[in-house]
């Protein structure tokens, strides 16, 4: 999440730098084609991936089309332990986080891994502001914004820690109750 209860994503305001992606990561075409699928746009048939890079677990990638833009996820390539950068359930915890008053963009794709061979999700990029380091220039300059930006984060944890974990999509737990 990022600052002021928003789903982090890339913001116009911060520059980020991308880089190119191989194909046996992402797989563009058989990706467009199950967004095609998912979306009912046949825009989507060919979309530009790009890396997100300053990520520091699980790869981030913006995908663009004339239908417009959207964020995959998936996790590193490699061996893995077999619960860690498990994709098909962060997005269903971000799908039942959706029916309440947590912040998270609209997940619009799932799978398990035969589409791109990883388990991965695709879900609505939602501009706002990334803080990794240092805040980016011209955020929260005033005192009033810089407030509002340190009780953010607060009330939204707060309010996903208020749902159950059955209802958060996670019979078992999934840690926030600890």
């Amino acid at each position: 999440m990022g600052f002021l209860g928003q789903a982090a994503a890339i913001g116009p305001e911060f520059r980020w730098e991308f880089c190119h992606v191989y194909d046996e990561l992402v797989q563009p075409m058989r990706l467009g084609a199950a967004l095609v699928e998912a979306t009912g746009d046949d825009r989507w048939r060919d979309p530009a991936v790009e890396l997100i890079r300053g990520g520091k677990s699980n790869l981030t990638f913006w995908v663009r089309s004339a239908a417009g833009e959207l964020v995959l996820r998936r996790p590193p390539s490699g061996n893995l332990l077999p619960s860690a950068h498990d994709m098909v359930r962060e997005a269903r915890i971000q799908t039942a986080l959706a029916r309440s008053d947590v912040p998270v963009p609209r997940i619009v794709l799932v799978d398990d891994g035969d589409l791109i061979g990883a388990s991965c999700y695709v879900m609505e990029r939602v501009t706002g502001h990334v803080v990794r380091d240092q805040m980016p220039p011209t955020f929260a300059e005033t005192a009033e914004e810089r407030a509002a930006s340190s009780r953010s984060p607060s009330s939204t944890h707060a309010a996903a820690r208020s749902i159950p974990s059955a209802d958060r999509g996670l019979e078992g737990g999934d840690g926030i109750d600890r």
